[in-house]
């Protein structure tokens, strides 16, 4: 029987014009570009914003709360989101 993923993938992703690069160690390729200098897999923006939208969902489930997120300006957008989200408290001097 196949996973239900691979059914989803069939069905809705068959003719997208854009396919995603199958990796089995993004870790392994990131540190491996960085030791040859070559390019990664995926673009570190894209990367970056995915990293985002996970980690702000992950905090919407947790916290219990609704947002919309501007991306363009890395931000909340309507006064949804909670500012405090986006930004990593600095411990002892460390001045950023």
């Amino acid at each position: 029987m196949k996973a239900a993923l691979d059914i989803l993938t069939d069905e809705f992703l068959k003719d997208s014009k854009t396919k995603l690069v199958i990796s089995e160690n993004h870790y392994a390729n990131f540190t491996a570009a960085i030791r040859d200098r070559s390019q990664t897999l995926v673009h570190e923006g894209i990367g970056a914003s995915s990293v985002i939208a996970c980690h702000l969902m992950n905090f919407a489930y947790y916290y219990g709360k609704n947002f919309k997120r501007n991306p363009k300006a890395n931000d909340f957008a309507d006064g949804t989101g909670d500012a405090k989200w986006l930004h990593t408290p600095y411990r002892g001097d460390c001045k950023i």
